[in-house]
């Protein structure tokens, strides 16, 4: 008798447990680089805007360069973050060079997190905020060194040198 109370108590223990993680089906990420430049990560469109104009390309990825994104989101937890942050450096650069992450389940937006580019962690290691930076690190070195994602920058600047801009 003992034996099936422990196993219908395991049963629903079992039951209830919730798994987090980065979910494929469900999760939509999306990364604003320096607002001009959006990455969807799940359909790998890299986008960079302009008024009017825009430049359009397909992200390459490798496997490896995904799962290390999906692997800082899930040790982060960026699953169980809701609502909108802004962390930003003392002396702001302008124009501001950061990276904002868009967080959609289902089509419904749970976050959305902007960190300067030149933020750093604090000097505690926990926290949404110090998780946050530690995302942005992953994916800015992943983005920084994507062929695709450097052809959409160098196009911006181009626009911008040809019709004698300046970003603002």
């Amino acid at each position: 008798m003992d034996k099936i109370k422990i196993g219908i108590i395991l049963l629903l223990f079992s039951s209830c447990a919730e798994t987090h993680g980065y979910k494929s089906a469900h999760h939509h990420l999306i990364f604003v680089y320096n607002k001009r430049i959006t990455v969807d990560f799940t359909s790998k469109v890299v986008k960079a805007t302009y008024g009017e104009w825009n430049y359009t390309d397909t992200l390459k990825m490798s496997k490896n360069e995904e799962q290390q994104i999906i692997k800082s989101f899930d040790d982060n937890r960026l699953d169980e973050m809701r609502g909108t942050a802004i962390y930003a450096s003392e002396h702001r650069i302008m124009p501001a060079r950061d990276l904002r992450i868009k967080l959609f389940y289902d089509k419904k937006k749970l976050l959305e997190i902007t960190v300067d580019e030149d933020y750093s962690k604090g000097i505690f290691a926990f926290g949404q905020e110090y998780r946050a930076v530690t995302f942005r690190n992953v994916v800015l070195k992943m983005l920084k060194n994507n062929a695709e994602f450097k052809k959409a920058i160098a196009a911006l600047d181009k626009y911008f040198s040809d019709n004698h801009l300046f970003d603002i």
